[in-house]
């Protein structure tokens, strides 16, 4: 009896390795995959391709989301966002997808020209139905001081003191999803931490969002943004 009376000769000549854009048009159940451009392996359980594995160090709850492109910015391979220097507004477009429900944002090194406040605003919607709220606690002796903004086009999710050591990270629900969509963000501007949160007051998707300062520019070769999407 002939080996194509075991395996279907579909099964044979369907290709393993691919990429996240170039899978299998007709796969069959079971068929498993691996994905060159992500690193991961999946199966098709009939309906869908469902995620096996990954080969990246560490990606257990996170996931790193390669963006298609930016304004004002640069992307590597491996999905890190370098912001041009002398930039006062970066955009990055098509890293919130259905994939993902919930995404975090790490802001690394934010080093700007002078003091700013950080500004974020989902694209495609700039109603003035953004609503925050930030909190600094001096870590030098200085005036601790709170900061709400209600019915303005952008949330206000951190700061810089003008230095490079300004970090912080953002977690948002739903960028995606037709729903409100909520942010908190906890970080360090030199000198001062800080505490945010807030939500737009609308039933927005965005694929992506706009970062400004509300003051100087960024300086290019150390402000570095980098996005995970929580896998469900």
């Amino acid at each position: 009896m002939g080996l194509s009376n075991y395996v279907p000769s579909s099964r044979i000549s369907q290709a393993g390795v691919c990429t996240s854009s170039t899978r299998p048009a007709s796969p069959y159940d079971g068929q498993v995959i691996y994905e060159t451009d992500t690193d991961k392996t999946l199966v098709w359980n009939g309906s869908a391709w469902v995620f096996l594995s990954t080969n990246s160090t560490g990606d257990v709850g996170l996931v790193k989301v390669i963006p298609t492109g930016a304004t004002n910015a640069t992307i590597n391979s491996t999905g890190n966002i370098q912001i041009t220097n002398g930039a006062s507004s970066v955009t990055v477009n098509n890293c919130f997808s259905s994939t993902y429900t919930n995404y975090r944002i790490i802001f690394s090194r934010m080093y700007t020209t002078v003091g700013s406040d950080v500004r974020f605003q989902l694209s495609g919607y700039s109603g003035n139905n953004y609503y925050s709220a930030k909190s600094n606690l001096t870590t030098g002796g200085g005036t601790s001081n709170n900061l709400i903004n209600g019915n303005l086009p952008f949330w206000a999710i951190g700061g810089t003191d003008g230095g490079d050591a300004n970090m912080f990270s953002m977690d948002i629900s739903g960028p995606f999803t037709t729903t409100r969509t909520g942010f908190t963000s906890t970080g360090f501007a030199n000198g001062a931490a800080f505490f945010a949160g807030g939500q737009v007051v609308d039933l927005t998707s965005s694929t992506g969002f706009i970062l400004t300062i509300s003051a100087g520019t960024f300086q290019g070769g150390t402000s570095q943004i980098l996005i995970y999407g929580y896998r469900d």
